[in-house]
């Protein structure tokens, strides 16, 4: 959608992540696309204007970026999952090389089914014991090496989020991988962020972009209590573009925002 320029204030422009439509040799250039728009892309939403007049803006884009889960400060429970760092040797099975690059997959799968049994993970060990006997069969089919084959090295296991434009926002309630904010004005931190919240057979709110979350005790029609202090469920983070409490919010721009998101 193309709206006017006044419903985006200029300072708002500066702040935003740059979507790299075209590179140069040192900077991220924006050209102008279908309806002689300008595309941007603004944390979780993208953001299409035909009047802005800033062209170029120096500095590296965040989109489709791995976000370390410290800079967003969300809650990080999801990505802590305890069997992470065993994915990229357990993908690599697939994948058998040959000669001494498959004598390192052997010994890798080997070396992490002993250790296993020593630390007493029985489950582990035997997961690692059925991945060294896929490799050997699969090296038996691939007697030249897998044509996809990727050293060890090579796939690495990082915590964090991709900063993907989401289409439709409105459609995304309630926000966060947790789901833990109920609408998007809480989420830019135009309004406070509930501790607690009923979830279930909750109508849409269009004014707040987001779901009716009432407080308290939860009528019965209503499935669950949502806590945000239990493990896994914290709505803190993405903090974008001011923290609730920070001195510097601006109301004003923050229901500026808010009406723009509603139409993406």
């Amino acid at each position: 959608m193309f709206v006017q320029r006044r419903s985006i204030p200029k300072d708002w422009v500066r702040a935003m992540a740059l979507y790299p439509v075209s590179q140069t040799t040192s900077k991220w250039r924006i050209r102008r696309t279908l309806k002689q728009g300008f595309r941007f892309t603004w944390s979780t939403a993208t953001i299409v204007t035909d009047t802005v007049s800033l062209m170029e803006v120096s500095g590296p884009t965040l989109i489709h970026q791995r976000i370390p889960v410290e800079k967003l400060g969300t809650d990080p429970e999801r990505l802590t999952f305890r069997y992470a760092q065993m994915v990229p040797l357990a993908l690599q099975t697939d994948f058998p090389g040959v000669g001494e690059d498959l004598v390192e997959q052997v010994r890798l799968l080997e070396e992490r089914a002993a250790s296993a049994r020593a630390e007493q993970r029985p489950a582990v060990a035997y997961f690692w014991l059925q991945q060294l006997d896929r490799l050997n069969k699969l090296s038996r089919e691939y007697r030249l090496g897998h044509g996809f084959y990727f050293g060890t090295d090579d796939l690495t296991a990082e915590t964090g989020y991709f900063n993907n434009p989401i289409p439709g926002a409105w459609l995304r309630a309630p926000y966060l991988h947790n789901a833990s904010v109920p609408t998007m004005a809480q989420l830019i931190n135009l309004s406070p962020r509930p501790d607690q919240f009923c979830r279930g057979n909750a109508p849409y709110d269009p004014v707040q972009m987001g779901y009716v979350a009432p407080t308290g005790d939860c009528p019965p029609d209503i499935a669950f209590s949502f806590d945000v202090n239990a493990k896994g469920n914290s709505n803190a983070g993405h903090d974008y573009p001011w923290g609730y409490d920070d001195p510097a919010r601006d109301p004003e721009k923050l229901r500026q925002l808010l009406a723009y998101l509603k139409t993406l």
